[in-house]
């Protein structure tokens, strides 16, 4: 089994043995993109993303070079998980802790999503899709938190959480308004 954070720092691992992430900082992104959009891809799309301001054929040779690092971080993982043809690479039959999340919430589990760890999604990278894809799972953690914390019986948990999603957008007159109103129920007025 193939399982890959992208939530905090990128970790590996594969059968239960930590892996070394690839060195190079666009292999990297790559597996975290590959990983982020599970199955096969065009090459094409995929060169074009990372190495969009330089010739199809300069981006598909450092997509050939950015592979052959994954390959190597891998090991023997990259037969079964990595697919590298011709016309398309993916990534296939990994748990990601970010999908498992987003399919955890789906399920109606919260709490077991919320379960997976803190932190931000790939906080080193920072390409465009990469941000979007933090700035997408900052969203989903603050729905899920006030979810949570609106049904929490435990006031002072509830009072965790609504902490939780305050740090995530400190610019949120809404979850202010909620940290707040959390306070106020749970008897500390003059923290509210």
């Amino acid at each position: 089994m193939l399982r890959v954070r992208l939530v905090g720092e990128l970790g590996i691992e594969a059968d239960g043995e930590r892996l070394e992430p690839p060195a190079p900082a666009k292999a990297q992104a790559l597996l975290a993109w590959l990983a982020l959009h599970p199955g096969a891809h065009s090459r094409s799309e995929v060169a074009g993303t990372f190495w969009p301001a330089v010739r199809e054929e300069s981006a598909r040779a450092s997509l050939r070079t950015a592979l052959s690092a994954l390959r190597r971080s891998l090991g023997d993982a990259a037969d079964e998980h990595l697919v590298a043809t011709r016309e398309a690479v993916g990534l296939h039959d990994a748990w990601v802790d970010a999908l498992a999340f987003e399919k955890l919430v789906a399920e109606g589990r919260p709490e077991d999503a919320l379960a997976l760890g803190e932190g931000e999604l790939l906080p080193s990278l920072g390409d465009e899709w990469a941000r979007d894809a933090r700035d997408r799972q900052r969203r989903g953690r603050a729905e899920v938190l006030a979810e949570v914390a609106e049904r929490a019986a435990d006031p002072a948990e509830a009072v965790r959480l609504a902490r939780a999603r305050l740090a995530l957008d400190p610019l949120s007159e809404e979850a202010a308004r909620e940290l707040i109103e959390r306070l106020v129920a749970a008897g500390d007025r003059a923290g509210a």
